[in-house]
């Protein structure tokens, strides 16, 4: 039997996978750096309906070059999902939200091996079957008017049933593969896709032309800080558009514990965002971000590796966010 997680090489893939990932998980820990002028519009918030069940995409490319010593390695990930939220109640500005995965895709192309998960196959793979049985399983979360996600609950469901249909895998295994899931594609990774939005959002009156700061302090295993100056573009009768950029600088000096390895992460970048929002519901019509990061990632001595090592990490990743009709 083939489980990809066994595979040397593939451990190698997700390690890269999951500290881009982990990198990229700003999480809603925002700080206002307030530049509206004081003309205004309205404010840019949700009006979502009871009862109402909204359905999104989101799909991520990621591009890495990682050279290690002397054998540089490209790595490229295409992740998407399909997600249904439901608004359950809202009260006091705060919406109570039902969320499951429709669908789940996750390409992984390394230089001599590549992988296709897809929850969708009719004749699922093992990692597609694992992907199919993150689908349909509900979680909450609390979410303001702003899009500020307060709370995530039970989102462990979706792991219930991970290993069902799979052949006999034994328990360290399935220890080892859960870890990994849950680090590359956990929470922090759901609630980053709607910080960016959160951020964007407004609770006090803009005009287009107006500008506006916000700070997203990661919470991830690699702390790192995004800064953002967002700017209210247009708004018309049907759609509101907020563009924005800004730098995202880690904390070097931060030492973290990952696969059983003390290590430091050194990186800086950029980041572009457009956020288009509906104008009557506050809802989601596309949102595009935009990363180049580079960095270096430092392996600290042990008993077992008595020099550090350090190597290079390069990457680009691209997000688009999409509403759906259903």
């Amino acid at each position: 039997m083939h489980i990809f997680v066994k595979n040397s090489t593939m451990n190698k893939y997700l390690i890269t996978a999951i500290l881009i990932l982990i990198l990229s998980a700003c999480n809603n820990q925002m700080n206002n750096d307030d530049n509206t002028q004081n003309a205004a519009e309205s404010a840019i918030l949700l009006q979502l309906k009871t009862g109402e069940t909204y359905f999104m995409c989101i799909s991520t490319g990621v591009d890495v070059t990682s050279p290690v010593k002397v054998s540089p390695e490209n790595v490229y990930m295409d992740i998407k999902d399909e997600i249904a939220l439901t608004v359950l109640k809202e009260e006091d500005g705060i919406y109570e939200i039902g969320v499951h995965f429709v669908n789940r895709r996750i390409i992984i192309v390394g230089e001599n091996e590549s992988y296709l998960g897809d929850s969708g196959d009719s004749i699922p793979n093992p990692f597609s079957l694992m992907l199919k049985n993150m689908t349909q399983k509900e979680f909450k979360i609390t979410m303001t008017k702003a899009g500020e996600i307060l709370q995530i609950i039970n989102y462990d469901n979706i792991y219930s049933d991970l290993f069902n249909g799979l052949p006999d895998i034994d328990e360290q295994t399935k220890t080892e593969l859960l870890q990994q899931i849950k680090e590359a594609q956990g929470p922090e990774s759901f609630k980053e896709s709607f910080d960016y939005i959160a951020a964007a959002c407004r609770n006090k009156p803009v005009k287009p032309g107006d500008t506006w700061g916000k700070k997203i302090n990661s919470g991830g295993k690699v702390p790192a800080v995004c800064t953002l100056t967002y700017k209210l573009k247009k708004s018309d009768e049907n759609s509101i558009e907020i563009t924005g950029s800004g730098i995202i600088d880690s904390d070097e000096h931060k030492i973290v514990f990952e696969n059983n390895r003390e290590q430091k992460f050194n990186a800086s970048g950029r980041i572009k965002t457009r956020v288009v929002l509906n104008k009557k519901t506050g809802w989601i019509e596309t949102v595009s971000i935009s990363k180049q990061i580079n960095g270096t990632l430092h392996l600290l001595s042990n008993p077992l590796m008595p020099e550090e090592i350090s190597y290079p990490v390069e990457f680009s990743e691209e997000t688009v966010i999409r509403s759906i009709i259903q």
